[in-house]
């Protein structure tokens, strides 16, 4: 069964949000893309961060999901489906540039969901100079009950489980290289 997706365009200054989701127990998880060209704000009743172009975030949390622009020329504009197995929806996906120390960012925010697995992928291309493989590592799930990150090689994919009240980062591995993947809900 095919549904349509969720979309959203608000400009100007965030003085009014623009609430794209309302849910009293949030156990439901979206994926939300940025489709535009500006950063904008996703503010739910415990998630808040700043969501760029071309990039998504897969979230479960409950209250009103508002929308913010930045800057008074911003567009914030985006796409947004329900996750549920049987309907086809979008990849989640990232890529981020190279950084000579490296930040975390967010794709996965399960605050109420029991829990999820979901399928990563490394579409970055490989380099034949090992310094500059664009090598990511996947952190804040657990393996045997331990917090642990994996270290993903491009054209790899990994399969990892996701408990309730986690939240899923990516990074690059190395100083200055840039780093770009996709990633699947398999199912709860």
């Amino acid at each position: 069964m095919e549904i349509r997706s969720g979309r959203f365009k608000k400009s100007g200054l965030n003085v009014d949000p623009l609430i794209i989701v309302i849910s009293k127990k949030g156990e439901a998880i979206y994926r939300v893309f940025n489709s535009g060209e500006s950063d904008f704000r996703i503010k739910t009743e415990t998630y808040d961060d700043i969501l760029k172009p071309t990039h998504s975030v897969d979230i479960a949390d409950g209250g009103a999901w508002k929308i913010y622009t930045l800057n008074s020329t911003d567009v914030a504009e985006g796409i947004y489906d329900l996750l549920t197995v049987g309907i086809q929806t979008r990849s989640g996906r990232f890529k981020i540039a190279g950084a000579a120390t490296p930040q975390s960012h967010k794709v996965i925010y399960l605050k109420t969901a029991s829990q999820a697995y979901y399928r990563f992928f490394n579409s970055g291309d490989r380099s034949d100079d090992a310094a500059k493989n664009p090598t990511f590592q996947i952190e804040g799930f657990k393996v045997n009950g331990t917090m642990t990150k994996y270290t993903l090689e491009p054209g790899m994919t990994v399969d990892i489980e996701v408990e309730k009240n986690r939240e899923i980062t990516v990074k690059s591995d190395k100083a200055n290289v840039a780093i770009e993947g996709i990633y699947e809900f398999l199912g709860n």
